[in-house]
């Protein structure tokens, strides 16, 4: 598992998926406060989340991301 406590993660651009965070194959992500902003992606702006991958949010704020699809949050067959 990866854990994200009270950072921020923003101003990220990549061409494909998961500007902020990419979180594939049964991956475990948990998110405790902090911000995800101001990230770019084809999509998931914020958070690509795909393939049995499980993200736990607890707090904080994902606000300004942009993407085609999935401005904060892109999920798919997860959690």
């Amino acid at each position: 598992a990866s854990d994200v406590y009270k950072r921020q993660i923003r101003d990220n651009t990549i061409s494909n998926q998961g500007g902020g965070i990419f979180a594939t194959r049964k991956a475990t992500v948990n998110i405790c406060g902090g911000t995800i902003s101001n990230n770019t992606a084809a999509e998931g702006g914020g958070i690509y989340a795909t393939q049995n991958s499980t993200v736990n949010i607890e707090d904080g704020e994902i606000s300004c991301n942009t993407a085609a699809e999935g401005g904060g949050i892109y999920a798919t067959g997860t959690s």
